[in-house]
């Protein structure tokens, strides 16, 4: 089941994962916690199977940041979180 984002919230994946390809690591690391903030925010409401699958992705996001790998981050945020299949 995709997650239900805002396309504000979708673009601001995107801008994040554009940044950290392009090598711009700590400009995006910055804004990180933010956005993950607000998508959080925006999802309080949602089944607990979104939640869950949230949660995990969150998790995934934490140790590639916690790596410094900025390709595998670039590509959670954008594919797994930002734009669903």
């Amino acid at each position: 089941m995709p997650l239900t984002l805002s396309s504000e919230l979708r673009q601001r994946l995107l801008d994040l994962a554009t940044q950290l390809r392009i090598g711009l690591s700590v400009e995006a690391t910055v804004a990180l916690p933010k956005l993950m903030t607000d998508i959080v925010e925006h999802r309080r409401n949602a089944g607990t199977d979104e939640l869950n699958k949230l949660a995990g992705l969150m998790s995934e996001c934490q140790e590639q940041w916690r790596r410094q790998d900025w390709i595998g981050l670039a590509d959670t945020l954008e594919y797994d979180i930002g734009n669903p299949v």
